[in-house]
């Protein structure tokens, strides 16, 4: 259960549209932001005393390249070292045949060490712009996966 009432959640949320982002309510304690220059959509998740961005992005292996667990490890190992911000997990232990791929979970935490969530405006605005630029820079140059992540509502890349 979150202690983030609704106005403070409102602060927030005017903060990432004054930084140009979409924004889209999903409950009481999470909200999506899109950027404009890069349709990923990112889940924004608040607690007391940190903000979570986070998205799937789905790996799937191209041409006869097996689907072992060791081959996406490596490729999270090689992505997890270029990346500025963002961490990529991966938790499931074989490839999700409805996907076709291997779920990647893209995360990032802003902790404060205080209670509160009164984040300043600039720090957010940097903190997704590295956060969009990460991801971009994963989706750009995929290794031996084809990328899939989850783009804005309506984009043909929508997974």
């Amino acid at each position: 259960m979150s202690d983030i009432t609704p106005a403070e959640l409102e602060t927030l949320k005017s903060r990432f549209r004054a930084a140009e982002y979409k924004v889209t309510d999903l409950d009481g304690t999470s909200f999506e932001i899109v950027g404009s220059d890069f349709p990923v959509r990112t889940h924004v998740f608040v607690t007391p005393y940190y903000l979570q961005l986070g998205t799937f992005i789905v790996a799937a292996p191209q041409g006869f390249m097996p689907g072992r667990k060791s081959k996406v490890d490596a490729f999270l190992v090689a992505i997890n070292l270029r990346a500025k911000l963002v961490k990529f997990t991966v938790d499931a232990d074989k490839l999700d045949a409805e996907r076709g791929g291997w779920p990647i979970f893209a995360s990032v935490k802003l902790i404060t060490g205080v209670r509160g969530v009164d984040y300043d405006a600039d720090a957010l605005k940097n903190m997704a712009m590295l956060w969009f630029q990460d991801i971009a820079e994963l989706i750009a140059s995929p290794g031996r996966f084809e990328l899939h992540a989850m783009m804005q509502e309506g984009d043909a890349n929508d997974t």
